[in-house]
C-alpha cells in the first residue's frame, strides 16, 4: 500500500469504503467523570490567540487498496483535535463523498451504550476507595498528578484503576485545548453522502469489555 499523491480522481474507482478509527478514549468523559462534575481548566485559554489568517494545518495519510471491483481507502483518525485545525482536503473529501461506507471502529451515534457501559463498569464496589488500595509508594505519585491537573485528590476514589488511568492520561490533552468535538470522526460523519451508509468493526460494549 502506499499513500495517495495530493490529487487523485475518484469517480473513476469502483465499489469504494473510506475506513477510519474510533477508540473509547475520544468519549470517555461521557462517563461518571463528567456526570461528577470535574472542572477542566484550559491553562491555553490564556494564551496568545494564533492569527486568524494562520490556522492549524494538518496533512494526514490517505491509503488506498484495491482489486477489479473493490476499493477500500484506510484512514488514520485522530480522536481530539483543537478547534479550527484544517486537515479535510481534496483527496479526503472526494474518498468520501464517492465512498459506498463509512466504516468507523464503534457505531458514532452509539454514545448511550459508552455511557451506560462506564457507568456500570468504572465504579469499583461498595466501600473500596481506590487510594486505600493502593500501596504507600503509590499513592503520593498519584495524589500528585492528580492535583498537578487542577483536581482535588480524590477526584477518582470511586473508580477502578482503568478508568483513573483513562483520566488522567486525557485530561492534559484536553487542557491543552484538544476536544473530542473537534477530532476527524464527527467531521467525517457530517460531510458523508446521503447515499453512504455508517458500519462499525466493533460494538461500545466489546470494547469496554
Amino acid at each position: 500500500m502506499q499513500p495517495l499523491p495530493g490529487q487523485f480522481d475518484a469517480m473513476k474507482l469502483p465499489t469504494r469504503r473510506i475506513a477510519s478509527a474510533l477508540c473509547v478514549l475520544a468519549l470517555a468523559l461521557t462517563g461518571p467523570a463528567s456526570q461528577a462534575e470535574i472542572t477542566v481548566e484550559n491553562p491555553a485559554a490564556s494564551a496568545p490567540a494564533a492569527p486568524a489568517n494562520e490556522p492549524a494545518t494538518g496533512h494526514p495519510a490517505l491509503w488506498k487498496v484495491a482489486d477489479e471491483d473493490t476499493t477500500i481507502y484506510l484512514f488514520g483518525t485522530i480522536h481530539a483535535l483543537p478547534a479550527g485545525t484544517v486537515w479535510f482536503d481534496r483527496p479526503i473529501a472526494a474518498a468520501l463523498a464517492g465512498s459506498d461506507e463509512l466504516v468507523t471502529e464503534i457505531d458514532l451515534a452509539d454514545t448511550e451504550s459508552l455511557r451506560a457501559g462506564f457507568a456500570q463498569k468504572s465504579l469499583l464496589p461498595a466501600g473500596q476507595n481506590l487510594r486505600d488500595l493502593m500501596p504507600a509508594e503509590d499513592r503520593a505519585p498519584y495524589e500528585k498528578a492528580i492535583t498537578g491537573l487542577g483536581l482535588p485528590p480524590a477526584a477518582f476514589d470511586r473508580y477502578k484503576p482503568w478508568y483513573a488511568g483513562l483520566m488522567l492520561s486525557m485530561l492534559p490533552v484536553l487542557q491543552q485545548g484538544y476536544s473530542p468535538e473537534d477530532g476527524v470522526e464527527p467531521v467525517l460523519a457530517a460531510h458523508r453522502g446521503a447515499q453512504t451508509r455508517t458500519g462499525a468493526l466493533e460494538t461500545a460494549a466489546f470494547q469496554l469489555n
